[in-house]
């Protein structure tokens, strides 16, 4: 199945957008990202199954790969939620809940470095 955007609004998208603050933005970036991390889980699920029912077959590098982006999207989807939770820019965030947030490491040192 092929989708196509064509980058239009959606049907039930208002045609004029307010402008929002930065911080509205951020919670929805955290809520968009964490839609897209709950896909990704979906995503791996189905092409774990059908690697298992041998509808196809796959690189088990590939396979690796699918997981590594469920893993890391989770985890940034979670960060941003924690980030998005604050309500000053300059709170300082706890380093091991930010680190908790993300279970692959070389996510961890590339957001935390």
């Amino acid at each position: 199945m092929i989708v196509e955007d064509n980058g239009g609004p959606p049907q039930d998208a208002p045609h004029l957008f307010r402008n929002p603050t930065a911080r509205e933005m951020l919670l929805a970036c955290a809520t968009e990202a964490a839609f897209q991390a709950d896909a990704l889980v979906r995503l791996d699920a189905a092409v774990g199954q059908a690697v298992i029912d041998g509808a196809v077959t796959a690189d088990p590098l590939v396979l690796q790969a699918i997981d590594l982006l469920r893993q890391e999207a989770r985890g940034f989807a979670d960060l941003l939620g924690l980030v998005a939770a604050e309500t000053s820019p300059e709170a300082e965030l706890d380093g091991a809940a930010v680190a908790a947030c993300m279970p692959v490491a070389a996510q961890r040192h590339r957001l935390m470095s």
